[in-house]
This record gives structure tokens, C-alpha cells and sequence, in this order.
């Protein structure tokens, strides 16, 4: 009976501190779950950035290209004014800028589509949420860059149609040209509007992620 008694009391010891230990291996499996969770959202949020930042680098490549496009498309609308007097010289001049804004057109597309792969890449990791946020941004940058782009292409296609005709004696339907002309330029206006509100979310999501 003795040995009863004393073994009981032992016993609910030896319990007691497997059920500490048990304890302690659990707090610490947690733990380190926990703290593996952490470290891959921190990787991930890293990994984010470095993903922003090689967007970024091939983005302005076909910011510039943009940019140079636009200009071009400044000096095609001057040739507005001489559709009646197209010469051999001055076709030959608008014909020029007309492959210049062709060849700016693909390199936009070409950069554009390197940046997007990045942001996209973003779009692959776990968490990181408002960086997910900040990729789904620029990627619908980029769609109305490219649109953008596809626009000033279309209207170029009828300053090249209009030319041909011109040289070739026939007749030119201005109204149509016009009409054709206005819709392109109506349509880039909803474009740009659209990119104006994007750039600026972006850059209220920049200052809160701490992007430069």
C-alpha cells in the first residue's frame, strides 16, 4: 500500500513534466513556424522590391521611346496644314516620320512587355498585398501606354492613306479624315485621363511601401 501511495504522487511528477515539455516543444514549433512565416513574408516583400525596381529600370526605356513618340506625333499633326499641296518632297518627309513612329511603336511594345513580365512576377509571390497592388497598377500602366502608342499608330495610318491619295491624284474625302482623326484623339483623351488617376494611386502606394 505504501508503495502505492508514493508511486501516484511520483507518477503525477513525472507527468507533470512531460506535459511541460511538451508544452515547451510546442511553444517553440510555433514559434518557429511563426517566425519562418515572417522571414518568407519579409523575403517575399523583398523580393517584391527588387521585382519593382528592374520594372522600373526597363519601364523608363519605354517611357523614353514613349516620349519620343508623342513628339513625333506633335510634328506629324503640323502636317495638317498642307494636305492640299502634298509634294513629292514633303510626302517624302511625312513618310519618314510615319516609319520613325512605326519603329518607336515596337520598341515601346518590346520594353513595355520586359516591365510587365517583372510586375507579373509580383503577382506570383504569397502576401505582400499592397505590393500586389502597386504591380496591378503599373500593369494597367502599361496596357494604356501600349494603347496609347496603338492610337498614334492608327492616326498615323490615315496621314499615310491621305499622302498616297495625294500623290496619286485622287480626291481626298476631308470630313471622313477628320472624322476618323477626332475619334483617335477623343479615345487618347479617356486614355490619358485613365493614366493620370493610375500614376497618381501609384504614387500614394509608393510613399506608403517606401518605394523611391
Amino acid at each position: 500500500m505504501a508503495v502505492i501511495l508514493v508511486g501516484k504522487p511520483l507518477e503525477r511528477t513525472v507527468l507533470k513534466k512531460q506535459a511541460r515539455a511538451i508544452s515547451a516543444a510546442a511553444i517553440l514549433l510555433v514559434g518557429a513556424l511563426a517566425a519562418a512565416y515572417l522571414a518568407g513574408c519579409g523575403s517575399n516583400e523583398a523580393r517584391a522590391r527588387q521585382y519593382i525596381e528592374s520594372a522600373r529600370e526597363k519601364g523608363s526605356k519605354a517611357a523614353e521611346a514613349e516620349a519620343k513618340l508623342q513628339r513625333k506625333g506633335e510634328e506629324l499633326a503640323r502636317f495638317n496644314e498642307i494636305f492640299q499641296n502634298i509634294t513629292p518632297e514633303t510626302a517624302s518627309t511625312l513618310k519618314k516620320y510615319l516609319a520613325e513612329l512605326l519603329v518607336l511603336h515596337e520598341q515601346i511594345n518590346k520594353k513595355a512587355e520586359e516591365a510587365r513580365s517583372e510586375y507579373d512576377r509580383i503577382l506570383d509571390l504569397e502576401g505582400a498585398g499592397d505590393f500586389k497592388k502597386y504591380a496591378r497598377n503599373r500593369i494597367r500602366a502599361i496596357d494604356l501606354i501600349d494603347k496609347r502608342s496603338l492610337l498614334l499608330k492608327q492616326f498615323a495610318a490615315i496621314y499615310d492613306h491621305v499622302v498616297d491619295q495625294a500623290l496619286e491624284g485622287q480626291a481626298i474625302d476631308e470630313d471622313m479624315v477628320r472624322n476618323q482623326a477626332e475619334q483617335i484623339i477623343l479615345e487618347r483623351g479617356r486614355v490619358d485621363k485613365e493614366l493620370e488617376e493610375l500614376n497618381n494611386k501609384a504614387a500614394d502606394l509608393a510613399e506608403k511601401l517606401n518605394i523611391e
